[in-house]
């Protein structure tokens, strides 16, 4: 099942992780397959999945700056969705839906909009995929609606024991 969220950017295209579900996601949005998925978790979660395999220096960073951004974190995993040339996508989104649904595994998406469309309010969304709402989404009560404005993207690395930020998006 595919699901439209706000998040405390944009409103996004979710799933757990499932082939199927990750498949129809590029295929909803038109997206290429190098145009890679986002993992989507709360601050705990994250905390569990990475302390032990991420550099001190690159999980304290994101620890302390995690709001409104989207960290590319080097990775020894491949995964055809979400990795790419080393890195892997990750949002740390703690607001209330999240928190549900993120427990004990991420959520596996990106912006809910055609590729390379402008970023679209509810409304917007609705017309766009109406075909989509009308066969799985639920109405939901948002206690706080998106700014619609693109999270920052920072790529973290490690230099000679140095943390690296380069800024892809502000």
């Amino acid at each position: 099942m595919l699901l439209i969220l706000p998040t405390d950017t944009l409103f996004g295209i979710f799933s757990f992780f499932s082939d199927v579900n990750l498949e129809k996601i590029f295929i909803l949005k038109l997206r290429v397959k190098e145009k890679k998925l986002c993992k989507y978790m709360t601050l705990s979660l994250f905390k569990k999945e990475y302390k032990t395999s991420l550099d001190a220096s690159i999980l304290n960073y994101i620890l302390r700056n995690y709001s409104k951004k989207t960290f590319l974190i080097p990775t020894s995993k491949s995964c055809e969705y979400t990795t790419n040339q080393g890195y892997e996508g990750i949002r740390i989104i703690n607001i209330g839906i999240f928190k549900k649904l993120c427990k004990t595994r991420p959520l596996y998406g990106t912006s809910a909009n055609i590729s390379g469309d402008q970023n679209n309010s509810y409304s917007q969304i609705k017309s766009k995929f109406k075909f989509f709402f009308k066969s799985i989404i639920k109405k939901i009560k948002f206690s706080k609606l998106p700014t619609l404005v693109h999270s920052t993207i920072e790529k973290l690395s490690l230099e000679n024991n140095k943390l690296i930020i380069n800024t892809i998006r502000d």
